[in-house]
């Protein structure tokens, strides 16, 4: 037997850590047989269970696949998401009251305006998207003056706070 995890098969040093549990250790179970029938190997002996090639191939393929206007939806979206989650994260949401949660609620709007996924099957109306780029623009205005007064009165955050609330 080997319990699966013990010894050392191939020179290296393994370690058993934890144990099945008891269903799983039942007589007659499958997997407690196949375990009590499998040499130890370490993990570092043992062959990848992701190999890496063959899952970019299975994306390149699906990317190949895609129509191109779905493509470009979900690039859109991952650049946009970034782009929030760096406005959000940057010195001057620090300044901003609620930074995060706007960016949050941006992207909430975002989504929803695109029927509520990542991507828009279908793009949002001409109303949906100049709304989101006016609350857009309105975001980045208060991080641009958080910055700017931050800039202009270094040391003084809490009336930069008080300024901009």
């Amino acid at each position: 037997g080997g319990g699966g995890g013990g010894g050392g098969g191939g020179g290296g040093v393994c370690h058993v850590r934890g144990v099945l549990s008891e269903r799983m250790r039942a007589p007659g179970n499958l997997w407690a047989v196949l375990w009590e029938g499998t040499s130890a190997l370490c993990a570092a002996e043992q062959r990848p269970l992701f190999d890496a090639a063959r899952e970019a191939h299975i994306a390149l393929e699906a990317l190949d696949a895609s129509p191109l206007p779905e493509l470009l939806s979900q690039l859109c979206m991952g650049a946009i998401a970034h782009l929030l989650d760096a406005m959000a994260r940057c010195a001057a949401a620090k300044l901003v009251p609620r930074a995060e949660e706007r960016a949050a609620q941006l992207w909430e709007g975002l989504r929803a305006a695109c029927g509520g996924r990542g991507a828009a099957s279908d793009p949002p109306s001409a109303a949906a998207a100049d709304a989101f780029v006016a609350r857009l623009a309105d975001f980045e205005a208060s991080l641009a003056a958080a910055g700017a007064l931050s800039a202009r009165m270094p040391g003084q955050t809490s009336l930069v706070r008080q300024l901009l609330a």
